[in-house]
């Protein structure tokens, strides 16, 4: 069954990923009611996560607004945040090309990979979720 309504919040998808630690959110949380910048950008000037690692995990979260996926953990855990952060062989490139599919159609990210050629399906289903 799908959930709908609002998605959890970009802190809590990238520290359910693994991506961020709870403090670098906190920190950058703390930098945003100053700067009055978005939380993804403040934590890409920080360097904490890259431009390509921000679009990915709100591609995600889009996702998980319009009801595509079912489960934030599972997507998040077990496809982007295992691909982006545990040096699989996705280049920049081929992640590049699959956030720029993903953005024109109705498809999740995880399969614009697969459709790609960026990872194989057996790839995909042997990522074993993080623990968070």
């Amino acid at each position: 069954m799908t959930k709908l309504g609002a998605p959890p919040r970009l802190g809590e998808l990238l520290t359910s990923a693994g991506l961020v630690s709870k403090a670098e959110v906190a920190s950058a949380l703390a930098r945003q009611a100053v700067k009055f910048t978005r939380l993804g950008e403040l934590l890409v000037q920080a360097g904490v996560i890259t431009e390509t690692v921000l679009r990915a995990v709100l591609a995600v979260q889009e996702d998980l607004q319009i009801g595509r996926e079912r489960d934030p953990a599972e997507i998040v855990c077990s496809r982007i945040g295992a691909i982006l952060s545990r040096g699989s062989a996705v280049s920049a490139q081929s992640l590049e090309r699959a956030l720029q599919e993903h953005e024109k159609g109705d498809i999740p990210l995880a399969e614009v990979l697969v459709r790609i050629g960026a990872i194989t399906r057996d790839q995909l289903a042997a990522i074993p979720p993080r623990e968070t």
